[in-house]
């Protein structure tokens, strides 16, 4: 991997990179100074009651609020955090903080923000060269564009897994089709071992040689697909020894998160349309979230059969499942950020930029939405 990774100089020195290189840093920037300024003007909204709530002052540790506190918590001590819905987080992101922590001076936080904002900078930079196999530089600009003033995309730089987990993506899908068989499964195997969402790789992979048979070798595939899969009977092979449930995680889903019965994604959407009140979206903070989630749930489907078409099939294949497997837990809980890891989504959106309308739209509503969303989240309020 040393050839993709510490090449940085180089790539800069390529106008196309520069330009790369400048977007990802203005946005950065921007919202680093954005939640600095936030976090000292507006008051933080604090509940003792809830244990995912980042009880100190500073701003940084305002990136880590909600779910992020869990991952912390399990960087520190392990499953054992006296909390069972820490056992919902899967233990790829939290592992890693542990494993650089003595590199921050055993500062969890450090390391977890550390791995975060290196996860999506090194993202940005695998995303474009996945999608220059494909398109040209304006397309994987204006797609990588999109994404970050997606207004959700502040979650990126959370204590979060959405920037690791996007970059474990890339990687396996790009080393695939580098033909990098071991490699593309080892990125596979860190997905599945930092969500359960990973497994949505292991069906585009197949797809991919069937797609393009003449390119792959079937007994490599399986060897990637293999391991790939191998992240997460490890974390099930754990909570069997520890629980004496393999799938103790979709137990904690149920008793603690309401995802209480399997069903089909188009039925929880067909669900919200049907007992949708307008006054409740604006009476109501928790159901202008859920609305949110409603909507942005419908967009990244529709997306995705634009990708299906437009981009690239086993990359379709991959963000339908992704975009499923939540859905089908009988609710949209949390969606606004779980859309941030389907990729060829933004692919499709950068296509569609295409049009000058849609771009001028997108490129004004975007930004103001991802700030109003930014300063709940840094405030301490819930948003996905």
């Amino acid at each position: 991997m040393k050839p993709y990774l510490f090449n940085f100089l180089s790539h800069y020195k390529n106008k196309q990179y520069k330009e790369l290189f400048i977007h990802f840093i203005s946005w950065f920037s921007v919202l680093i100074i954005f939640a600095y300024i936030s976090t000292s003007l507006f008051p933080s909204y604090r509940s003792d009651g809830l244990k995912f709530r980042s009880d100190n002052s500073s701003f940084l540790s305002s990136f880590s609020n909600w779910d992020g506190q869990g991952y912390l918590a399990i960087a520190e001590k392990g499953y054992n955090t006296g909390w069972e819905p820490h056992y919902v987080f899967f233990p790829g992101y939290p592992y890693l903080i542990k494993a650089l922590k003595p590199a921050f001076f055993s500062n969890v936080l450090a390391s977890g923000l550390f791995i975060s904002w290196t996860a999506i900078f090194l993202s940005v930079i695998f995303l474009y060269k996945l999608i220059r196999l494909d398109f040209n530089h304006t397309i994987a600009m204006r797609s990588i564009t999109y994404m970050l003033i997606f207004p959700f995309s502040f979650f990126f730089l959370a204590t979060y897994t959405e920037s690791v987990f996007l970059l474990f993506t890339v990687l396996a899908f790009y080393l695939l089709r580098q033909q990098k068989y071991i490699k593309s499964g080892l990125f596979g195997f860190l997905t599945t071992a930092t969500r359960v969402t990973g497994i949505a790789l292991i069906p585009a992979m197949v797809f991919e040689y069937f797609d393009k048979k003449n390119q792959y070798q079937l007994k490599k595939l399986a060897i990637t697909a293999t391991i790939s899969i191998l992240g997460l009977l490890s974390y099930m092979l754990f909570l069997y020894l520890t629980k004496g449930n393999p799938f103790y995680f979709l137990e904690i889903q149920k008793t603690h998160f309401e995802r209480t019965q399997l069903t089909f994604p188009f039925k929880v959407l067909l669900s919200y349309i049907k007992n949708f009140k307008l006054q409740d979206f604006f009476q109501f903070r928790d159901n202008t979230i859920i609305s949110l989630e409603f909507i942005i749930s419908s967009i990244f489907f529709f997306l995705t059969l634009y990708a299906w078409k437009n981009v690239r099939k086993s990359y379709a294949i991959y963000s339908f499942i992704a975009w499923s497997l939540p859905l089908s837990t009988g609710r949209t809980g949390s969606m606004l950020r779980y859309v941030l890891i389907l990729f060829p989504c933004f692919i499709s959106l950068g296509l569609l930029g295409e049009n000058k309308l849609f771009h001028r739209i997108y490129i004004l509503l975007s930004p103001l939405l991802l700030g109003i969303f930014f300063l709940g989240f840094i405030n301490g309020y819930w948003v996905a």
